[in-house]
């Protein structure tokens, strides 16, 4: 005949400690999640106010100077069809002046 009562206070302690693991994991897991977030928001915050700089940047450019970009608008809601020779040439010798907000310069 064989006695196991040592067995039944292992099994509990056992599960003791696997349920100690598992909240120290969730713990854990929490915290990573927080300053994970923490990391996001602030990395969020960062890039609006760089967007915040650049359009006042843009706008102040753009008081100054006009930039034409793209085609007129005017002549060709008129017409839907493909552009002519003529057309196509006076829109291509246009100047057009395009501000680059990264380097800070105009091209």
């Amino acid at each position: 005949m064989f006695f196991f009562s040592s067995s039944s206070d292992t099994d509990s302690s056992y599960e003791k400690s696997k349920k100690k693991k598992s909240k120290n994991k969730k713990l854990r897991k929490t915290k990573s999640k927080k300053s994970k977030d923490d990391k996001k928001s602030a990395k969020k915050r960062v890039k609006s106010e760089k967007k915040k700089e650049a359009k006042r940047h843009k706008s102040a450019d753009k008081a100054d100077t006009e930039t034409l970009v793209g085609p007129s608008i005017a002549s060709s809601s008129v017409t839907k069809g493909p552009m002519t020779k003529e057309e196509w040439e006076t829109q291509q010798s246009v100047t057009r002046r395009v501000f680059d907000p990264d380097t800070g310069r105009t091209r």
